[in-house]
This record gives C-alpha cells, sequence and structure tokens, in this order.
C-alpha cells in the first residue's frame, strides 16, 4: 500500500529572529486581533491562540486539533472556519478511513459531472 504523506514546518531561529525584526511581533498581533473575535464563547472560555496559546498551524483533512488557532476551526458571529471541527472527540481510525472514502467518492462525482458538462 502506497501512502502520500505531507509536513512542513517552521523553526524561528535566533539569526532568524533577528532578521524579521519587528515583524514577527506586528503580524501576530494582527493575529492575535482577530483570534480575539473569534476565540471567545459566551461562557468567557478563550480559545484564543489554540489550546494553551499553543499557536499551532495544523489542519487534517478529517479534523483539525483545538491547540490550532481558533480562526482555523471555529465559528464565530461573522467568521466561517477553513476547517471546521466537529466537536472535542478523538476520532478513530475507521472513522478516518470512511470520510476519505466518502469524500474521494464525491470527488470522483464531481469530476465526471464536468466532465459530461463539458462534452456537451
Amino acid at each position: 500500500m502506497h501512502t502520500k504523506f505531507f509536513a512542513t514546518g517552521v523553526l524561528a531561529t535566533k539569526r532568524g529572529e533577528r532578521f524579521i525584526g519587528s515583524l514577527k511581533k506586528e503580524a501576530e498581533s494582527a493575529v492575535l486581533k482577530y483570534e480575539e473575535q473569534v476565540g471567545r464563547d459566551e461562557n468567557g472560555k478563550s480559545y484564543v491562540m489554540g489550546y494553551e496559546e499553543s499557536k499551532l498551524l495544523v489542519g487534517f483533512h478529517y479534523e483539525t486539533p483545538n491547540n490550532t488557532l481558533c480562526t482555523f476551526w471555529r465559528h464565530g458571529e461573522k467568521h466561517v472556519p477553513l476547517f471546521a471541527r466537529s466537536g472535542n472527540q478523538r476520532i478513530s481510525l475507521q472513522e478516518i478511513i470512511n470520510k476519505r472514502k466518502k469524500k474521494r467518492k464525491n470527488a470522483y462525482k464531481i469530476a465526471s459531472v464536468e466532465v459530461k458538462n463539458e462534452s456537451q
């Protein structure tokens, strides 16, 4: 069985931080402002900058962990997330497999409709 896996990461070194300078602080300040708008619930619980402010940028086709920036996964009054979460449950391997099959099946249907429309 062949499996494709893609990963990326960013590590800020001391030299890199000096090179970037205040740009990092400005960018984090802009993100924080938006996170504050989306990341507080009606009970005052904060999801700002992810769980325990871990500030991750992680998303999978089957779920997005809560330590990712909340603007990635949390619905807001004026915000629709890129990777909406289905809740705070752990997803099983079988659920991941089933979701993948469903997405592939839907992608095939969409492609076949597009081909049909192009030939008309």
